[in-house]
């Protein structure tokens, strides 16, 4: 930085420089130095390694997001295969239970299908009868 200094301001002020005496090159030369003052005002337009440190920031800054998301989603997929056990287990149970509930309906019908079939025999025993010994009747006194 100092060699680009002082080669252009030896160039238009050396000779200058050794015969000038303190404080009369300032307005001479502001117009050079302010030129430099401009150019490494803000480090980040010279200099490669603060560039690069900003990139690895960036670069840092990122890989961070990126692990705080993974974390996320690691917790997610927990709270998505807990919910998943929770669910299985209510349809193990529900399972059981539909068993039980087909075991008594099918018990139950079985009783009412026989119920019915018992109070059709009866009606039709009760029905017939009546016939039947009148007609029995009928053939006694008709011999």
């Amino acid at each position: 930085m100092l060699t680009e200094l002082y080669n252009p301001y030896s160039e238009q002020f050396g000779a200058k420089f050794k015969s000038s005496s303190f404080k009369t090159l300032n307005k001479k030369s502001r117009h050079l130095l302010s030129s430099f003052y401009d150019k490494y005002e803000d480090v980040a337009n010279v200099d490669k390694t603060h560039d690069i440190a900003n990139k690895i920031d960036k670069v840092k800054e990122t890989m961070q997001e990126n692990i705080v998301q993974a974390l996320q989603n690691t917790e997610h997929i927990e709270s998505l295969a807990s919910r998943a056990d929770v669910m299985h287990e209510q349809a193990e149970m529900f399972k059981r239970k539909s068993k039980v509930l087909h075991k008594k309906m099918k018990t139950k019908n079985m009783k009412t299908t026989i119920i019915l079939g018992l109070v059709a025999a009866g009606v039709i025993v009760g029905v017939s009868v009546p016939f039947i010994m009148k007609e029995v009747n009928r053939r006694k006194n008709a011999q």
